[in-house]
């Protein structure tokens, strides 16, 4: 039974004579359910509730409340009701153009405009992603600082409109990979910042993002191919380019190369790939060949996570993936010996 509903029982016990409450209790425990018990417990709401009528507990009488996000409990007999707020709960956003101020959502079923500058009292209201939209700011913040650099407000409305618009189109784009389905939010978060001051021309290295978000680089690069795909065909497309290369210093004999070409083309049909491979893949790729293919200069998982800043722990998972590709396409390795 859940506190509020104990709570209602322990008030409505006061309220009877010792001789009815065993038989109140045996007509509880016979409904069982506590949503019928607190039909029981709870009088009938008022047709309209003013917020005069709001300030105390229809029960009890009580003003003392202990508020959450939604609802708010009475701290006397424990009634929960929903939380009449004068915020905004933002459920809809629609897609928010580059440079734009103005920012229209849906709440409660109808279409209102907001001022993005308005940030920090949006988040005072109840926004679902007012938790993390607050940790992309101190970031970005910390960023600039370090940097010397003045965070401006067209920089801090390009970021928290991308991390607004990617949470938005997210829901609605078609992913051909099973791969894209899903994403590390704290990688999106860091590309968000990344690019909303890219395309203010400040470059923010990602491995400054990767310490103040605790998420590897490797990862970031990772959700930039979700991200893409997520704005793709939007006015952010064209802006959507990492700068910092892969970097990644092994570097492989003419037949070793010639042996990743062929399975990048495996791979890529195989998963329908429109991209290059990423870091992860790469040095999975890297450690398959050297050891598995073409074992004349073996590399070891400690010296492929030292060259290309990958853990050795995700190297091997995507080497076990890479094996059991093979293993069920036997073929396509017959082709690979050179």
């Amino acid at each position: 039974m859940a506190t509020s509903s104990k709570l209602l029982l322990k008030s409505k016990l006061e309220k009877l004579s010792k001789q009815n409450r065993k038989g109140f209790l045996f007509n509880c425990i016979e409904k069982s359910k506590s949503d019928l018990i607190d039909k029981l417990l709870i009088e009938e709401k008022p047709d309209k509730v003013t917020s005069e009528d709001h300030s105390f507990c229809k029960i009890c009488n009580g003003y003392d409340f202990i508020k959450e996000l939604y609802q708010e409990t009475c701290k006397q007999c424990g009634y929960t009701r929903d939380i009449l707020s004068k915020g905004q709960k933002f459920e809809v956003f629609e897609y928010i153009k580059p440079g734009s101020n103005l920012v229209k959502i849906m709440k409660d079923g109808r279409k209102i405009t907001v001022d993005l500058n308005k940030i920090n009292s949006w988040l005072e209201n109840v926004d679902p992603l007012a938790r993390d939209t607050k940790r992309i700011i101190e970031n970005l913040e910390i960023v600039y600082t370090s940097k010397g650099i003045e965070l401006t407000t067209l920089i801090k409305n390009t970021v928290i409109a991308l991390w607004y618009n990617f949470n938005n189109l997210y829901e609605n784009t078609k992913f051909e990979s099973s791969k894209l389905l899903s994403y590390n939010k704290r990688g999106i978060m860091a590309l968000c910042i990344y690019y909303g001051s890219s395309i203010n021309n400040v470059i923010i290295t990602l491995e400054q993002l990767s310490i103040l978000f605790d998420v590897n680089v490797s990862v970031i690069r990772e959700m930039n191919e979700i991200f893409k795909v997520v704005f793709k065909n939007t006015d952010y497309e064209k802006y959507l380019v990492l700068m910092n290369k892969k970097v990644c210093e092994i570097k492989l004999s003419p037949k070793n190369n010639l042996i990743m070409k062929k399975i990048n083309e495996h791979l890529k049909k195989e998963y329908k790939l429109d991209r290059e491979l990423n870091n992860k893949e790469y040095t999975a790729i890297v450690y398959f060949i050297t050891n598995k293919i073409n074992p004349t200069l073996k590399y070891t998982y400690e010296d492929i996570s030292k060259k290309c800043n990958v853990s050795t722990t995700t190297i091997r998972n995507e080497v076990q993936r890479l094996e059991l590709f093979y293993k069920n396409n036997k073929k396509l390795l017959a082709e690979l010996k050179i």
